[in-house]
């Protein structure tokens, strides 16, 4: 492990999964919550039993929106509101994000850092339980990763209220490639801010100009091999794995840096688009950003003949924008790089490519941080890297600190301070939420047996609006499975193929997948 200040790159393989708690499916928010915990529960004579993982979990904590009742971070009101909210037996109930983390990352920031990136949706209002599992790889290193349930329901002062349709329209954006972006950039972002060089790239490998995806073998194979059974398609696969990392290493520094050498830099959105914008909606971004520039004093020229555009005349040189990318000559410089990132971020782009020289990356992504934007297919520089961690890397628990009300990350941030400086002082007066499992498994069986109690008189029963939201939420989640995420396969490095039966579980509750469990 390496510590936050020292810039050592590392191109993290992209594994993140979006997913939805559906009856319909045998899933539950009390499952989910089991799961993620590494815990047991008992519900409805159903029983999950996830024990087997608990010496894997490190610990989570509960995010609320801001203004939020703060008693609902914690985890036994949570669980009480949240799973015995919904009525209808094919109800939701909630979301579920699993990302993995980079290595590079100190291992007691591992959960500072996933709650710096789900901030973005507790800031939209949902609320957020976040736990951290840091299992074994296959290559003998750690395989951290974070799991999340997150709430379809708007949190009111005595509960869940009704749900907020347009929250589905951001899952849905893209057919999920928005949010996965925006996680990616959080997670780049939150690096940066720790001072870690590394970078999560959700892009396809073919975009990125890498290999074919991998061959991708069942769970049963692996453990096989593990038992000490010769396998021949996986030690072929590690023997590929070894030599593109070797090409990898030898090709250079990072996807961001392979047109360094020349003199024309771009920037452009980094959500994938399947098909290019029309001239129409080109325009209709040319025009916002000529209006943008505008207030800032600079002046623009255009459009060429050859279809929308515009140059824009800072104080740094010129910049060219054609309704899906930036370019301009030479170093990006100050004043330049400000512009792009506000323009990047008033065009809704969670995330940027920049592909150019190590200054002009180093500028973009220096200027980037006031406005939460940043380059997912390479990090700065190491002198860059110190320069954002002492000058804005406040922001990180600036960040969290107003939708924490525990102040867990205020306390692991002080701690992981206090280790790194070897100073003696005062413990941190702030209240610790980093449940162990015990604590939780505790926490969990006595909402179940509180069951009763809160159908009776619980002031979450479903409203009536709420049906058809619910059939929407159902018919429109499609983008889970549609056949074109086959394509994107390669991301989910570390996603299991369906496995025979454990006999630890009920037919009638198989777990839900570990993504992770390879």
């Amino acid at each position: 492990m390496s510590d936050a200040g020292t810039a050592i790159l590392d191109s993290v393989t992209c594994h993140i999964e979006l997913g939805v708690v559906q009856r319909r499916k045998g899933h539950s928010a009390l499952a989910r919550f089991a799961y993620q915990v590494s815990t047991y529960v008992n519900y409805g004579g159903r029983r999950a039993d996830y024990s087997r993982y608990s010496g894997e979990h490190q610990g989570g904590l509960i995010l609320v929106p801001e203004g939020g009742a703060a008693e609902f971070a914690d985890m036994g009101n949570l669980i009480r509101a949240a799973a015995f909210r919904e009525t209808r037996v094919d109800a939701q109930e909630g979301r579920t994000i699993d990302f993995g983390l980079p290595r590079a990352v100190p291992e007691a920031l591992f959960q500072p850092l996933a709650a710096f990136v789900l901030t973005e949706f507790a800031a939209r209002g949902m609320v957020v339980r976040l736990d951290i599992e840091c299992t074994g790889a296959s290559d003998g290193g750690l395989n951290p990763h974070a799991h999340a349930w997150l709430s379809q329901r708007v949190l009111e002062h005595d509960g869940f209220g009704k749900k907020e349709p347009q929250w589905n329209s951001l899952f849905r954006r893209s057919l999920g490639r928005y949010v996965r972006t925006l996680i990616a950039g959080r997670l780049t972002l939150g690096c940066a801010l720790l001072g870690v060089a590394a970078y999560v790239d959700p892009r396809r490998n073919n975009e990125r100009g890498l290999s074919e995806p991998e061959e991708r073998f069942p769970a049963k194979f692996s453990r096989m091999y593990d038992r000490g059974v010769y396998v021949p398609g996986i030690e072929k696969l590690k023997e590929t794995r070894q030599a593109n990392r070797v090409a990898a290493k030898a090709a250079g520094y990072s996807d961001g840096q392979k047109s360094q050498t020349s003199h024309i830099a771009e920037v452009r959105n980094a959500v994938s688009s399947r098909h290019p914008p029309s001239d129409e909606v080109r325009q209709t971004r040319v025009n916002l950003v000529v209006a943008l520039a505008a207030e800032d004093g600079i002046e623009a020229c255009g459009p060429k003949a050859d279809g929308p555009g515009m140059e824009l005349t800072t104080g740094g040189g010129l910049l060219y924008f054609d309704g899906e990318k930036f370019t301009f000559e030479g170093i990006a410089g100050s004043k330049r790089a400000l512009l792009i990132a506000k323009l990047a971020r008033a065009l809704d782009w969670p995330a940027i490519i920049v592909e150019g020289d190590v200054q002009s990356t180093d500028d973009i992504i220096v200027a980037g941080i006031l406005y939460g934007v940043t380059a997912i297919n390479t990090c700065a520089s190491e002198n860059a890297l110190r320069l954002i961690k002492q000058k804005y890397g406040h922001l990180f628990a600036d960040t969290v600190r107003p939708l924490d009300p525990f102040l867990v990350t205020d306390q692991l941030l002080a701690t992981y301070a206090h280790s790194q400086s070897h100073e003696v002082g005062d413990a941190p007066l702030v209240r610790s939420q980093n449940y162990e499992p015990a604590t939780d498994k505790e926490v969990l069986a006595s909402s179940v047996e509180q069951s009763d109690w809160q159908e009776e008189d619980a002031p979450w029963k479903d409203d009536p609006d709420d049906t058809a939201t619910d059939e929407m939420d159902a018919e429109n989640a499609s983008w889970q499975d549609d056949p074109e995420d086959a394509l994107s396969a390669e991301f989910d490095d570390d996603e299991e193929e369906a496995t025979e039966p454990d006999p630890a579980w009920e037919e009638d509750e198989m777990p839900e997948p570990d993504p992770s469990d390879s």
